[in-house]
Protein backbone atom coordinates (compact mmCIF):
# COMPACT_ATOMS: atom_id res chain seq x y z
CA UNK A 1 0.00 0.00 0.00
CA UNK A 2 2.73 2.38 0.57
CA UNK A 3 4.65 2.05 -2.64
CA UNK A 4 1.11 2.44 -4.44
CA UNK A 5 0.72 5.71 -2.62
CA UNK A 6 4.09 7.01 -3.33
CA UNK A 7 3.57 5.98 -7.00
CA UNK A 8 0.32 8.14 -6.95
CA UNK A 9 2.13 11.16 -5.11
CA UNK A 10 4.97 11.55 -7.93
CA UNK A 11 2.64 11.60 -10.72
CA UNK A 12 0.43 14.01 -8.96
CA UNK A 13 3.27 16.37 -8.55
CA UNK A 14 4.51 15.74 -11.90
CA UNK A 15 1.24 16.39 -13.61
CA UNK A 16 1.10 19.74 -11.19
CA UNK A 17 4.68 20.83 -12.84
CA UNK A 18 3.78 20.54 -16.19
CA UNK A 19 0.59 21.97 -15.46
CA UNK A 20 2.45 25.35 -13.76
CA UNK A 21 4.80 25.49 -16.79
CA UNK A 22 2.44 25.31 -19.72
CA UNK A 23 0.28 28.08 -17.97
CA UNK A 24 3.03 30.34 -17.49
CA UNK A 25 3.99 29.55 -21.17
CA UNK A 26 0.14 29.91 -22.35
CA UNK A 27 0.15 33.19 -20.80
CA UNK A 28 3.13 34.95 -23.00
CA UNK A 29 2.22 37.17 -25.67
CA UNK A 30 4.85 37.83 -28.54
CA UNK A 31 7.84 40.21 -27.94
CA UNK A 32 8.13 43.21 -30.61
CA UNK A 33 11.34 45.26 -31.22
CA UNK A 34 12.51 47.10 -33.46
CA UNK A 35 15.71 49.06 -33.38
CA UNK A 36 17.81 51.31 -36.17
CA UNK A 37 18.31 55.07 -37.74
CA UNK A 38 16.50 57.23 -38.70
CA UNK A 39 18.03 59.13 -41.63
CA UNK A 40 16.85 62.40 -44.12
CA UNK A 41 16.07 60.38 -46.96
CA UNK A 42 18.48 63.82 -49.34
CA UNK A 43 21.46 64.19 -46.87
CA UNK A 44 21.53 60.50 -45.35
CA UNK A 45 22.06 62.66 -41.35
CA UNK A 46 20.16 61.08 -38.27
CA UNK A 47 16.85 63.07 -37.49
CA UNK A 48 16.58 63.61 -33.77
CA UNK A 49 13.30 63.50 -31.95
CA UNK A 50 11.37 61.96 -34.45
CA UNK A 51 7.78 60.73 -33.09
CA UNK A 52 7.38 56.78 -33.72
CA UNK A 53 3.75 55.35 -33.03
CA UNK A 54 2.44 52.40 -32.71
CA UNK A 55 -1.91 52.24 -32.97
CA UNK A 56 -3.97 49.05 -32.62
CA UNK A 57 -6.83 47.68 -30.97
CA UNK A 58 -5.52 47.95 -27.76
CA UNK A 59 -4.52 51.18 -27.99
CA UNK A 60 -1.43 53.45 -29.17
CA UNK A 61 1.81 54.48 -27.88
CA UNK A 62 4.35 56.94 -28.92
CA UNK A 63 8.46 56.92 -28.30
CA UNK A 64 11.09 59.36 -29.76
CA UNK A 65 13.92 58.72 -31.50
CA UNK A 66 17.32 59.72 -30.11
CA UNK A 67 19.88 62.68 -30.25
CA UNK A 68 21.79 60.83 -33.34
CA UNK A 69 18.74 59.45 -34.76
CA UNK A 70 18.96 56.12 -32.91
CA UNK A 71 15.51 54.12 -32.34
CA UNK A 72 14.71 51.45 -30.14
CA UNK A 73 11.31 50.32 -29.83
CA UNK A 74 9.89 47.46 -27.19
CA UNK A 75 6.64 46.04 -26.64
CA UNK A 76 5.40 43.07 -25.01
CA UNK A 77 1.79 42.17 -26.59
CA UNK A 78 0.28 41.24 -29.74
CA UNK A 79 2.03 39.26 -33.03
CA UNK A 80 5.44 39.55 -33.99
CA UNK A 81 3.82 41.60 -37.13
CA UNK A 82 3.63 45.29 -36.23
CA UNK A 83 3.22 48.38 -37.78
CA UNK A 84 5.29 52.08 -36.69
CA UNK A 85 4.44 55.71 -37.91
CA UNK A 86 7.55 57.76 -38.68
CA UNK A 87 6.68 61.50 -38.27
CA UNK A 88 8.50 64.80 -37.14
CA UNK A 89 7.33 68.22 -38.64
CA UNK A 90 8.93 69.53 -41.61
CA UNK A 91 8.65 65.74 -43.11
CA UNK A 92 6.28 63.51 -44.60
CA UNK A 93 5.07 60.26 -42.04
CA UNK A 94 6.31 57.33 -43.26
CA UNK A 95 4.76 53.54 -42.16
CA UNK A 96 6.64 50.57 -41.49
CA UNK A 97 5.84 46.95 -41.37
CA UNK A 98 7.90 45.28 -39.20
CA UNK A 99 7.20 41.25 -40.06
CA UNK A 100 9.13 39.27 -37.99
CA UNK A 101 9.49 40.79 -34.04
CA UNK A 102 13.13 41.68 -34.36
CA UNK A 103 14.11 44.29 -37.19
CA UNK A 104 17.55 46.64 -37.26
CA UNK A 105 16.47 48.98 -40.17
CA UNK A 106 17.55 52.43 -41.26
CA UNK A 107 14.55 54.65 -42.14
CA UNK A 108 14.72 57.70 -44.44
CA UNK A 109 12.20 60.45 -43.99
CA UNK A 110 11.34 62.75 -47.24
CA UNK A 111 11.02 66.73 -46.29
CA UNK A 112 7.75 68.18 -47.36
Amino acid sequence: MNLVFKHFYISIHKCSILILVISLFSGCDASQMAKGVILDKDTKQPINNVAMGKYDYKGSSIEYSKENGEFDWFSVGGTNDFQLTFSKEGYKSLKVNFNDGTINDTIYLEKQ
